[in-house]
């Protein structure tokens, strides 16, 4: 039943979320003393929440400050309306949901359930409703989001019709606010009384007693007293609350949000990246389009440089003149905007491009809730950069970083610090460096510190690590050796464990800033799979379908080759000539024509590997794909069967597959097989399988809420029979000629491949390149890796329906989701 309510109850709020533009949020905080509030409030508590609106004793809403339990109209007396998790529940949803929401805040300490049910001889629940719907006379586009629910202390002794009052209440409130499916969601109460272990079980089976119900837990929080949480735990208690209504809701949060909040968790392990100056390998160093290709490849934040024109404006300019990165001469302070915006950039080779030097404005709004900047030289121009960032809306998304003493900074820019995020430079080749950091933590409290050092015989960045442990995080820069030790790009690029890896792991950073962002990110990508690759890898010989020939111009390092049935039913194939290296993998059959006991993938990889076999050794791209596709065309004709394959694409033989030339040092990639060159990877996923397999995955969701098992699923599969007529349809889209057709992809199918579709990767200097099948869900450079990840995989998501989501998962007997083929070749130069 529980799994039924959370099901109903994504459906729902993800409903009312399509509809956030017609209603503005309303969240209604109830409960006893410590929803009203009993713990300490000091400084940190006493910013207002500008986004938040919080309903006063007038009916009327002000901005959220604390405390706020004090306008309810049943509290206790004001003084000992004190700190509640409902401030930072607020300041953690405005800050995620970026809009401006309500609050209704009415509780009573001291107070057991039944007092607060309807018609109760203290009216408390009267006087609460009276209060809901003043708010809602007061903004007509509100509409009631939830209730947050913290109360159970007062029925410790009087428990056991806990859960009928409680669902009896809700429903009460659900009713009068005619919204029968208004979610509720209600917290633990402290763990440490043993007296409340009666009422801490009832409250523990809110979520399988009252529908769409969620349950906060107060695990680890601590107390003041006999019955309250401490101000530490009233403020983790509001974000548990704020991630539950998130998590439940299916509200979705800006990229910029979600970074925010991992460095503002200052316990959070995941690294971000930072890159250098933008994306300058790619584009223009400090421009707009740098900018915007380090959001695309998923970049945190971006470093750029400000200097100052001549009319006062903010351009984003590293060095003091122009002469490196535009066609113009001379300091920026010596020539206007417009002046400067006549020029042009230059590369990283010199070479003069088409694109203009930007503004600061212009930054910030093409940064806007995507990433966060880091403004370099900017401490010159704050106020100025200030104005910029109220202007534009983007306070939330700006670094500033300097190496002044922190109570000059606190001085000078203290009427900031709340506002924008600051980041001390700590230089630890200095005598006073842990001196400084210690000033830094006590008076600035950082979410992080940004450290240098030159060489690694220093051992400072160890006792950092110990130093800034829960409290802040670790920034370090590899853009050269004598930033981190020597453990820079370069270092990374020969091995990046001992370059990336050692900064991470060694020293604790979690914010590294780059020359080479998307290298880092593959590495973090690879790096965050956790996987136990301590195995018995002898399989890999016994269970191996290919055996490599040698050849002379390159040599077999690594070849595996596995149907996820049988070597008979396997529809991936592996070839290797003198001068060609492919992995060819047949679709799976959407039609039950067999030939010779074979379906139609297997024909269609056999019939591929045949055409290879007799390419020459200089063919290129278009002759040798070409060549396949005459293959299965003429076995059509052979076999009578083009007439019918031509008005039914989703009979025809296919295969997708990627070859590689010798001749040629390149690699041709034709639908969804893999490759890595080099430091390049491409898995060339079909964006109309990632849809499919999306759909697929909701319906076997709601199969295992409705009761079945992984094992039911694996027999039978009800997410792929709902999805199958559209595999069948969306063979239409293979090889489809129509220009700008965004789903349509290219496969050897009998017909003509459309070129612009294929991928033809130069392999230039390249020592190897590794081709693979989609069977393996993700492609790294060594078998083990890859084999690792697919056991990961299979062993926590053998349906395929959540950590890697695909059209298919493992059938009953299989030994895997799809076939598989891997082939890393190593180039004799």
């Amino acid at each position: 039943m529980k799994k039924i309510y959370i099901f109903l109850f994504l459906l729902i709020t993800t409903l009312v979320a399509s509809q956030a533009s017609a209603h503005k949020r309303l969240f209604i905080l109830l409960g006893q003393s410590n929803m009203s509030g009993r713990a300490p409030i000091e400084d940190a508590d006493m910013a207002v929440c500008p986004m938040v609106k919080l309903l006063n004793a007038d009916g009327h809403f002000e901005v959220l400050r604390n405390p706020l339990n004090r306008f309810s109209n049943i509290r206790k007396d004001i003084a000992m309306q004190k700190l509640g998790p409902g401030y930072t529940f607020a300041e953690t949803l405005s800050e995620q949901l970026q809009d401006t929401i309500f609050f209704v805040v009415n509780a009573r300490g001291g107070t057991a359930l039944e007092r607060f049910m309807k018609n109760d001889t203290a009216g408390y629940y009267e006087k609460t409703l009276f209060r809901i719907k003043q708010a809602l006379r007061e903004r007509p586009d509100l509409k009631p989001a939830t209730i947050i629910w913290h109360q159970g202390e007062s029925n410790r002794d009087d428990y056991q019709s806990y859960l009928n009052h409680l669902n009896t209440l809700v429903a009460d409130l659900r009713s009068d606010l005619g919204i029968p499916d208004l979610p509720f969601i209600a917290g633990e109460i402290g763990r440490w009384n043993p007296d409340y272990s009666h009422i801490v079980e009832k409250i523990a089976l809110i979520p399988d007693s009252i529908p769409y119900a969620g349950l906060v837990s107060s695990e680890g929080l601590t107390n003041i007293d006999e019955f309250h949480f401490d101000t530490r735990s009233q403020r983790e208690l509001g974000k548990r609350y704020a991630k539950k209504y998130l998590e439940l809701s299916g509200e979705k949060v800006s990229r910029l949000v979600q970074i925010r909040s991992k460095l503002f968790e200052s316990n959070s392990k995941e690294v971000l990246v930072a890159a250098h100056r933008g994306d300058w390998r790619n584009a223009c160093e400090n421009s707009l389009e740098a900018i915007e290709n380090a959001i695309r490849m998923g970049v945190d934040i971006v470093e750029v440089d400000l200097a100052r024109t001549k009319d006062g404006h903010l351009i984003l300019l590293h060095d003091k003149t122009l002469d490196r990165t535009t066609t113009g001469k001379g300091k920026p302070e010596d020539h206007t905007l417009a002046e400067i915006k006549a020029l042009r950039l230059r590369n990283g080779c010199h070479i003069k491009t088409i694109y203009k030097v930007p503004t600061l404005e212009e930054a910030l709004l093409t940064a806007k809730g995507k990433v966060m900047l880091n403004l370099d030289k900017a401490f010159d121009y704050f106020d100025q950069v200030y104005e910029l960032l109220e202007k534009t809306g983007t306070t939330n998304l700006v670094i500033m970083k300097s190496n002044a003493p922190a109570e000059d900074v606190k001085r000078d820019y203290g009427k900031y610090l709340d506002k924008v995020v600051f980041m001390p430079k700590v230089n630890l080749d200095e005598e006073d460096a842990i001196q400084k950091l210690n000033d830094y933590l006590r008076v600035l409290k950082p979410v992080a510190i940004e450290f240098k050092f030159a060489h690694d015989t220093n051992l400072l960045p160890y006792e950092v690590k110990k130093i800034m442990a829960g409290k802040s995080h670790i920034w370090y820069n590899t853009l050269w050796d004598t930033h981190a030790g020597g453990h820079d790009d370069d270092c990374s690029l020969a091995n990046r464990d001992k370059g990336y890896g050692y900064l991470i792991d060694n020293l604790g950073a979690t914010i590294l800033q780059t020359d080479r962002p998307a290298y880092l990110i593959d590495y973090l990508k690879h790096k965050s799979k956790v996987m136990d690759c301590k195995r018995d890898w002898t399989y890999l010989q016994s269970e191996n379908e290919f055996q490599a020939p040698s050849v002379p111009h390159f040599m077999v390092e690594e070849c595996f080759l596995k149907g996820k049935q049988s070597p008979q039913t396997n529809e991936d194939g592996i070839i290797v000539t003198p001068y060609f290296a492919a992995v060819i993998d047949g679709a799976t059959a959407k039609s039950t024509f067999t030939y010779e006991g074979k379906k139609t993938g297997r024909l269609a990889m056999e019939l591929a590997l045949e055409a290879i076999r007799d390419f020459p050794k200089d063919i290129d791209a278009v002759e040798a794909i070409s060549r396949i596709t005459e293959k299965i065309h003429d076995f059509y004709v052979e076999h009578n069967l083009l007439n019918e394959l031509k008005s039914e694409p989703g009979k025809r033989f296919t295969a997708n597959g990627v070859i590689y030339s010798y001749a040629r040092n390149e690699v041709w990639q034709v639908g969804d097989c893999q490759c890595i060159i080099g430091n390049l990877y491409s898995s060339n996923e079909k964006e109309i399988d990632a849809i499919m397999a999306n759909a697929r995955a909701a319906v076997n969701e709601v199969a295992l809420l409705d009761g079945a098992t992984v094992k039911d699923l694996e027999s039978h599969d009800p997410g792929r029979e709902f999805i199958y007529p559209f595999l069948q349809k969306q063979a239409v889209l293979q090889n489809c000629p129509i220009e700008g057709q965004r789903y349509a992809f290219p496969v050897f199918d009998g017909f003509p491949v459309q070129m612009k579709q294929v991928n033809i990767f130069p392999v230039g200097d390249a020592e190897e390149v590794v081709l693979s099948s989609d069977g393996y869900p993700h492609l790294y450079s060594t078998l083990h890796e890859s084999e690792c990840y697919l056991a990961d995989i299979l062993e926590k998501d053998p349906l395929c329906i959540r950590l890697y989501k695909s059209t298919k998962g493992i059938k009953k007997g299989n030994c895997s989701f799809d076939d598989r083929a891997y082939l890393r070749i190593k180039i004799k130069k």
